[in-house]
């Protein structure tokens, strides 16, 4: 029997993608918010944001350079995992298959990095 994994994450990127070349070519890294509301008994709008890592190689990893900015809307697809830091911190990240930038982002901006991931509650 064969396992697969799979992952499709909507929402806004973080920041413009850093790029690496690395033994095996071109990797770029990213980060995509995606937003969770809710109204709870008391009638208040509440909201989590959810924040993930995602890596990207080769031609994917261009791509990524060439499309997203700061505050892009894109649905990305890949492989997840939950990774630990040495402190016991732990981020969801996702290795990125494919990715489509879905429209321009009213917030798209070149270099305005947004919050980090890491201090966002879960």
């Amino acid at each position: 029997m064969a396992y697969f994994q799979r992952v499709q994450v909507m929402g806004v990127t973080g920041e413009k993608p850093t790029l690496k070349i690395i033994e095996t070519g071109p990797f770029a890294r990213f980060s995509v918010a995606v937003d969770e509301w809710w109204r709870n008994q008391q009638g208040e709008n509440k909201k989590v944001t959810t924040w993930f890592r995602c890596s990207a190689f080769g031609k994917v990893a261009e791509q990524a350079m060439k499309q997203i900015k700061t505050g892009t809307w894109v649905f990305v697809e890949g492989r997840m995992r939950v990774r630990k830091l040495p402190d016991g911190r732990e981020f969801t990240s996702i290795t990125v298959d494919q990715f489509r930038k879905l429209m321009p982002g009213r917030h798209e901006q070149d270099d305005q990095p947004m919050p980090d991931y890491e201090e966002t509650p879960p």
